[in-house]
């Protein structure tokens, strides 16, 4: 749970301001721009059957009406983040990217 923390305070920092959310909390109105993270994916490593390392991958999803947004390229600059994809849903770009954090 550390190290999610850490991921969060970051994506804090790259936002410049508290609209970060890890999932989406019940009865909560984003304001936008937002980040809105969950675990996509936890990777293991195995030796002599048991796993011995595992890596967690997280699903960030950048929700801005700024199609040109630098926040994008701000989270892009991450280690081990890349792009999945972008759509349009209600006049706001979804921007997602996964990341090994």
């Amino acid at each position: 749970m550390e190290r999610r923390l850490r991921l969060h305070d970051i994506l804090v920092d790259i936002l410049g301001s508290n609209h970060v959310y890890f999932q989406i909390p019940d009865k909560v109105r984003l304001s936008y721009p937002c980040i809105v993270y969950s675990i996509d994916n936890i990777d293991s490593n195995f030796a002599n059957d048991r796993p011995y390392t595992h890596k967690t991958r997280y699903l960030i999803k950048l929700i801005d009406s700024n199609i040109e947004s630098q926040i994008r390229n701000k989270i892009l600059a991450l280690p081990t983040c890349k792009f999945v994809t972008q759509y349009v849903a209600d006049n706001l770009y979804h921007f997602l990217f996964n990341i090994y954090f």
